[in-house]
């Protein structure tokens, strides 16, 4: 124990140091040790009553915040809608024929498209089927494009190009349909790219999230498809 002893005026601020010195060096411990204690601290009924903290009711407090984040995703999730449909339209050059025999050449897509050999060089495709007709397939495997298919499922020469696409992350597939339509306009052609599809569980959460991503994919393959119509014409 630890008597401060009143001292001389000019000594005074020591004295008053050494006693703060004191009591911060006892409620740091106090606190250490689940407590809220220190000399000096002193309780209505005139002595120090350690105060403990309540572990509990912060348990509960924080199991109950865990349980409203669950509820309100719950809710998020029922609330929101499950399927999605998202389009991006682009004038290109070249007619619609010449567009629909690049487009539906799926030998041509790591070319021009966002799925591009430049963005994943990891990648490895594998086609079948004949080039621009119904039951023409593409496969790829890759760091970054994942794993996944792309099958032709209707075309009209010129005007239309229906496909069924799938992915394949951790073992769970996701799938979806996507066409291309075109038609004239002007000296070129008017592309309009769609994708459709329905999504589950939590992923129902990432709808809003995709219509930006996945337009800003198309536009990336639709101008990397005008690129490519462009060196065409000037060979």
């Amino acid at each position: 124990i630890l008597k401060v002893v009143p001292a001389p005026s000019d000594s005074a601020p020591r004295c008053y140091e050494l006693r703060s010195r004191i009591v911060l060096r006892d409620l740091s411990k106090g606190l250490r040790a689940g407590k809220c204690s220190a000399p000096g601290l002193d309780s209505p009924r005139g002595h120090n009553d350690p105060i403990d903290i309540p572990m509990k009711k912060v348990l509960s407090c924080c199991l109950g915040i865990v349980v409203l984040i669950v509820v309100l995703l719950f809710v998020g999730v029922q609330a929101m809608p499950t399927n999605y449909d998202i389009s991006h339209t682009q004038v290109v050059s070249g007619s619609p024929d010449e567009v629909f025999a690049i487009a539906s050449d799926l030998h041509t897509w790591p070319d021009w498209t966002y799925w591009s050999r430049e963005a994943d060089p990891s990648a490895v495709w594998d086609w079948s089927g004949a080039p621009g007709s119904v039951g023409s397939n593409m496969s790829w495997k890759g760091e970054k494009h994942l794993e996944g298919s792309l099958t032709l499922t209707a075309v009209d020469p010129g005007k239309l190009i229906t496909y069924d696409l799938s992915f394949n992350e951790d073992g769970e597939e996701m799938g979806s349909k996507g066409k291309l339509v075109l038609t004239p306009s002007g000296e070129g052609t008017q592309v309009v790219w769609n994708m459709t599809g329905e999504l589950d569980g939590i992923w129902v959460l990432m709808g809003p999230l995709m219509k930006g991503q996945v337009s800003e994919m198309f536009e990336i393959g639709l101008t990397g498809l005008d690129a490519r119509l462009k060196a065409k014409k000037s060979e």
